[in-house]
């Protein structure tokens, strides 16, 4: 026994529901892509061009420079202000001591 085959009208029901279905599938691809491309064009927003990126590091690596250049500095001055301090607390007891065994 074979199958019944659908009648003119139905296959036209049919192509239409088809039809109906790629066009709201496509709609909601099309409001998806939407969405996809928002989100991109954020991301890209948060980058930056490499010259910016190559300018800021440089500005940055200078900074770093000139502060090691300042800690140096300090630390010289710590080591002078050290010895000043030790020199006038060991040298009147020195003074002393020098006057006492004479």
């Amino acid at each position: 026994m074979m199958a019944k085959e659908p009648s003119l009208s139905e296959l036209a029901r049919r192509l239409e529901d088809a039809r109906r279905d790629i066009r709201d599938d496509i709609a909601e691809m099309r409001v998806q892509h939407d969405r996809d491309l928002q989100v991109i064009a954020t991301r890209l927003d948060l980058f930056v061009t490499r010259d910016r990126y190559d300018a800021e590091r440089s500005a940055v690596l200078d900074r770093v420079g000139r502060t090691e250049k300042d800690i140096e500095r300090i630390r010289g001055n710590a080591r002078w202000a050290l010895g000043v301090a030790l020199t006038a607390f060991i040298g009147p007891i020195a003074v002393a001591v020098i006057v006492w065994l004479v």
